[in-house]
């Protein structure tokens, strides 16, 4: 049982430390300007730095979601450990 509310704090901080070593992305600003775009070369632009900015969004997620299932290996193998520790802890005995 206690290895389980370990285990499962142990997740919920990999995941905020995980979350803190990935950087997520910015909107492009040309998202931001309200109105039609001037011409067609503003209209270029701003695609180009969308199709980028989807690309970021995507390796963000990546990131994000490697790191978790690190943090989350190490959550169990810390768990793990704890377990085995509790475990030699009860099979020794007092003189």
């Amino acid at each position: 049982m206690r290895a389980a509310i370990y285990f499962a704090v142990a997740i919920f901080f990999s995941a905020v430390e995980a979350s803190a070593n990935c950087s997520a992305p910015s909107a492009p600003s040309c998202v931001s300007i309200q109105g039609s775009f001037d011409d067609e070369w503003a209209f270029t632009r701003c695609k180009r730095e969308m199709e980028d900015y989807r690309s970021e969004v995507k390796d963000f997620i990546q990131c994000n979601n490697e790191q978790i299932q690190r943090s989350q290996q190490a959550s169990q193998e810390a768990a793990s450990e704890y377990d085995d520790a509790v475990d030699s802890f009860n099979r020794r005995t007092l003189r």
